[in-house]
């Protein structure tokens, strides 16, 4: 889990991961706070994914706007205008964290955290 580094995201953070030990998922992810990520544009979010471990299976990032919106159309050509405590799960077709680019990706699902 990539984590920007501002209060609001870390305490975001925890909570997910507190759920997940609730519902008793193994393994749980570990979590990497970024300075890099306080208010990143989408770019500076694809470099950190970039140089990520090439054995993690998967990548969660809690971020903020316009950065995580930016870097969603960037990696799947969809415009989602993510609002705080959306999550969205983006399926990527490549081989290595180092391989990613611009429209790799699909959505494969959006839920919004707010209610409607």
């Amino acid at each position: 889990m990539l984590v920007s580094s501002a209060m609001r995201t870390i305490q975001t953070a925890e909570m997910l991961m507190a759920a997940w030990r609730d519902i008793d998922r193994q393994p749980v992810p570990s979590v990497e706070i970024k300075e890099q990520g306080y208010l990143a544009p989408a770019e500076t979010w694809m470099e950190l994914i970039r140089i990520s471990n090439a054995t993690t299976q998967g990548i969660w990032i809690v971020g903020h706007n316009p950065g995580i919106s930016d870097l969603v159309t960037q990696l799947t050509g969809d415009y989602l205008g993510m609002a705080t405590a959306d999550v969205v799960h983006i399926h990527l077709n490549l081989d290595d964290w180092a391989d990613i680019r611009s429209l790799c990706g699909a959505v494969m699902s959006h839920h919004t955290g707010r209610g409607a």
